[in-house]
């Protein structure tokens, strides 16, 4: 007679067999979700943004670190979270147009193995726990192109998919300590968000306030003094966050602020509609169509993922009420907090016009499934639930394996088009010019070219002048001495860009008004390419152009002056001011230059200053200097304009320069700083 053990060992080695065979699957689901999603990143075109870490690391292979104080970002600036990581790329393997593919795409693959990481570790210690974390990690692989590319940006090097790394990443620690595991580690997920939330403010809203309300949650909910204890950690490791604010701790002084706009109420339907729209989109789940030209086929998907939750919420209800369970109750109080927060943000937020702005709302592509796959493996309403996930993934898997063809062609086609362009300029020997960031792809043209080609981006400010983009931009790339001898052709591409001007003949006005007539004009197809034969960006103004400046004369008994408007402020102004209005022009730079032509009699010059801020504010110290002399210092105080005055100064054309105090870091913000209304020269 057989004993127990004996008949439960052919059931064991079949069970192990069927287990084996599993893993054999999974592993080959890996394998080809990481072939395909490697194709679809590298066909992502580079533009102007992806190209960001290659230029900072470009300027910090010359610089140092003090390259990333230089740099003028944005808000969402990545310096920590995506250029940083990916310098060693760049510095080992040189300027080269796919390393931004690659860092991209390893970044999403990162995303989805922490994803099936943190369901193991939920999960376990049940024998199934890393198959099913397995599972997950393969069909995220399989998300379709449109979520890694123009809609989602998941696969993007600079994006806020790689937000959701350093985010999912710092919540593998709490998981660990909620298993038991010393809480002292919490502590690297201190380090993690601060890292995501320096980078991209968005991670605040994402990960570093679901975290702070899930220990709350945690704290609330029943359970044992030891775990209570653990929330209140959860929550401690989040307040250094906050602390550091935007701009971490003072390190970082040149970050611009942290900005959010909220819309009319009208508009949040048709927000939340767009939302669920762009959540459709990134959890695809229609094989064979089109999420953007099948609206059919996002309402399917949509009405899929609503019925999972459905069926989902009693396993959540259960899990929640489950003492014994903390891992997983943590991470589906955090998903659901998660969630909510960043719809609500996005469906309040005054930005919101276009379905590729659901990128704000890319931690659904992986938090959404990661919950329902944890609610999978919970006893209640389990086996429709369980169903329904698995026909879900396949369904995604086909989605992201089949997908229709025509989701990249214009995004591909931009992308020729520029190479085109640089070809075209590299053959008539155009090395150094400006256009339009968007238009040219400006900051990609050096690694596009092979560095043959340099286009920096131009942006217009006030009444049609020409400056300096003010984001995604270093200083020295439009100082004179950094660029190349006057002798050498600088050319400017008059191409349609949103932030330069509507059309080619606009364009072409627009550089001639700033620049004069160019010496040659060569056409790229329709667009016209200007060049000169001098430096577009020169230091002080050309003497024609100091011609051109308004006339202000000394008289022996009247007062005469000139009042800044946005009628003047063209032939009175040079470059370092950011906006002109009725009461005057404020200045945007530590250097903003003055035009004007002095006649008559020796006689004082007089400039109607105020700095920003409140009236109790301390004065500015400000260098007022002609032609490179310094000729007053004044401390300009805020609250009521004020006339600040020269000593006698001769006639002629004069080039004045308003220096203020230099700031800490080459590109901290001096926006706003001292508000110019008039210029006037005092009888007698």
């Amino acid at each position: 007679m057989k004993t127990a053990r004996q008949g439960s060992a052919p059931k064991k080695g079949a069970k192990n067999r069927f287990a084996g065979l599993l893993f054999c699957l999974l592993a080959g689901l890996i394998a080809a979700g990481l072939y395909r999603s490697f194709q679809v990143a590298a066909f992502l075109p580079l533009d102007a943004d992806r190209a960001t870490p290659a230029v900072v690391a470009e300027a910090m292979l010359a610089h140092g670190l003090d390259a990333l104080n230089a740099w003028h970002s944005t808000q969402d600036n990545w310096l920590l979270s995506a250029i940083l990581p990916q310098f060693p790329f760049y510095a080992l393997l040189g300027q080269q147009a796919w390393i931004p593919a690659l860092c991209g795409w390893l970044g999403f693959v990162a995303s989805c193995a922490l994803c099936g990481v943190l369901v193991a570790l939920a999960a376990a210690p049940r024998p199934s726990a890393w198959l099913v974390g397995m599972g997950l990690f393969g069909v995220l692989l399989f998300l379709n192109p449109l979520a890694l590319g123009p809609i989602g940006f998941l696969a993007h090097p600079v994006s806020h998919g790689v937000t959701c790394f350093w985010g999912l990443a710092a919540l593998v620690p709490c998981v660990l300590v909620l298993k038991g595991r010393s809480r002292w580690l919490l502590a690297l997920t201190t380090v993690l968000l601060l890292v995501a939330s320096i980078s991209d403010p968005w991670a605040r809203a994402a990960f570093v306030l679901p975290l702070t309300l899930a220990g709350v949650g945690l704290w609330l909910l029943p359970s044992d003094a030891r775990q209570k204890r653990t929330a209140l950690c959860l929550i401690a490791s989040t307040l250094p966050v906050w602390l550091a604010g935007a701009h971490g701790f003072g390190l970082f002084p040149g970050i611009p602020g942290t900005q959010f706009t909220k819309g009319a109420l009208a508009d949040i339907p048709h927000h939340a509609a767009l939302g669920f729209s762009g959540i459709a989109v990134l959890l695809h789940l229609v094989p064979g169509t089109n999420a953007l030209t099948h609206p059919w086929a996002r309402w399917i998907s949509g009405i899929i993922l609503l019925a999972l939750c459905g069926l989902a919420a009693p396993a959540v209800s259960n899990s929640l009420h489950d003492q014994k369970d903390g891992p997983r109750r943590f991470l589906l109080l955090f998903c659901a907090l998660s969630l909510s927060v960043t719809f609500a943000a996005f469906s309040l937020s005054d930005f919101v016009t276009r379905l590729d702005l659901t990128r704000l709302l890319g931690n659904f592509a992986f938090l959404l499934p990661l919950a329902l796959c944890l609610c999978g493996c919970i006893g209640q309403a389990r086996p429709l639930l369980t169903g329904g996930l698995v026909l879900a993934a396949v369904g995604g898997v086909l989605a992201g394996l089949l997908p229709p063809g025509g989701n990249h062609a214009t995004p591909q086609k931009a992308l020729a088009n520029t190479i085109q362009l640089l070809v075209f300029l590299q053959d008539h020997h155009l090395s150094d010019g400006y256009g339009g960031y968007w238009s040219t792809h400006a900051n990609a043209s050096h690694l596009l070219s092979g560095g043959h080609v340099t286009i920096r981006p131009v942006a217009v400010r006030g009444a049609g002048v020409l400056h300096p983009r003010e984001q995604q931009v270093f200083d020295a790339w439009y100082r004179p001495q950094d660029t190349v001898p006057s002798e050498t052709r600088q050319f400017f591409i008059a191409q349609q860009d949103d932030e330069l001007c509507p059309d080619t003949a606009a364009c072409v006005a627009l550089a001639q008004h700033n620049f004069g007539p160019p010496d040659e004009t060569l056409l790229w197809g329709t667009v016209p390419v200007m060049v000169w034969h001098k430096t577009l960006f020169p230091s002080a103004p050309m003497p024609d152009t100091l011609q051109r400046a308004p006339e202000l004369s000394a008289h022996p008994t009247e007062d005469q002056s000139l009042l800044l408007t946005p009628a003047t402020a063209p032939a009175m102004l040079w470059r370092g001011w950011a906006s002109v209005g009725p009461d005057g022009a404020w200045s945007g730079a530590q250097l903003a230059g003055i035009m004007v032509r002095l006649t008559g009699p020796s006689a004082p010059l007089c400039l109607t200053m105020r700095a920003s801020g409140r009236s109790s504010a301390p004065p500015q110290p400000v260098t007022l200097l002609r032609d490179g002399t310094a000729i007053a210092q004044w401390a300009v105080h805020a609250g009521t304009p004020t006339p600040y005055c020269t000593g006698p100064l001769p006639a002629g054309d004069a080039y004045l320069v308003l220096e203020r105090a230099a700031p800490p870091h080459d590109n901290q913000r001096l926006l706003p700083g001292i508000l110019l209304s008039t210029l006037s020269r005092p009888h007698g």
